[in-house]
């Protein structure tokens, strides 16, 4: 793991640097045609060219002369099952899962260095869950084709779904305990209190480095800055000691189902989604028809 005090922007730029030290830097094994960056249409990493470029929506247009090209980062579409799942959850899988595959086709897959998604959505579209199987396939498409697999988990980790990190929830977890290559963490880390975010990296990513140059190369001026640290370490401590990571995931599951019973019949009221205390309700004008309440 490596520690930076810095804000969800930088940190994601911080992940693309180490996947760009992989695939095209002082730490790849010879293969340096890894340049694209494959993530989801209606998504938000950050405000920084980075990751306004691998985002989507409408925060990078007034920037978007000065972005990666769309060619470098190819989108698929975001999974949001109130508005585009129209058969079963699998058959909603599948048909986001074949999307991927080919988009890997279409971009040569040997040019592919990592897929980038939220695990679960917080600026754009609210708080939609995937659906079962999701990232297990995403996953092992990555695996497939030889492209790391990473998580932004800036916003919706860290316990606020009910789990230490969103990929352990068991309505849309990975399966056998795995994780994602690389994962980045924030907010809840130090609370608002102090300014404190992280890049998680997989044992295979560190074996990478350690078999390479031995560091990760890139430091800024409150880089593993102490005092925050130990600000960030206490924050921690509360958490755990007062089993609150828990009492989201009981809390948020009671609200979440008392909100749906409450406004069953609310008719400006079209889905509430999210896990534990990371939910949100999305206001319609036409329940029938889905029609937004208000047009962007």
């Amino acid at each position: 793991m490596t520690i930076d005090i810095f804000t969800g922007s930088y940190i994601f730029e911080r992940k693309v640097s180490v996947i760009g030290l992989l695939c095209v830097g002082s730490e790849n094994d010879g293969d340096d045609k890894r340049y694209k960056f494959v993530s989801r249409t209606r998504s938000y990493h950050g405000y920084t060219i980075g990751s306004l470029s691998i985002g989507d929506g409408s925060r990078k247009s007034p920037f978007k002369p000065i972005l990666l090209s769309d060619e470098q980062t190819p989108k698929v579409t975001n999974f949001y099952s109130y508005r585009t799942q129209k058969g079963t959850e699998e058959e909603y899988t599948k048909e986001l899962l074949a999307e991927l595959k080919q988009c890997f086709i279409d971009n040569d897959p040997s040019t592919i260095c990592g897929v980038i998604f939220e695990t679960v959505g917080g600026s754009t579209i609210g708080t939609p869950t995937p659906p079962k199987g999701y990232l297990d396939g995403h996953n092992a498409f990555c695996d497939k084709y030889g492209a790391l697999f990473m998580l932004d988990e800036f916003i919706c980790g860290m316990g606020r779904c009910g789990y230490p990190f969103s990929f352990m929830h068991p309505d849309f977890s990975l399966s056998n305990g795995t994780g994602p290559d690389i994962c980045t963490v924030g907010k809840t880390i130090g609370s608002g209190f102090v300014t404190l975010a992280g890049v998680l990296i997989s044992p295979k990513i560190k074996k990478a480095f350690d078999e390479g140059s031995g560091c990760i190369m890139g430091a800024q001026t409150y880089h593993s800055h102490d005092f925050n640290c130990r600000v960030g370490l206490a924050v921690q401590k509360k958490i755990y000691d007062n089993n609150l990571i828990e009492n989201w995931r009981v809390v948020g599951a009671y609200l979440k189902e008392q909100l749906q019973i409450k406004l069953k019949d609310n008719k400006i009221v079209g889905d509430i989604s999210g896990a534990g205390d990371f939910l949100s309700i999305e206001a319609v004008k036409d329940k029938a028809t889905k029609e937004h309440l208000i047009q962007n």
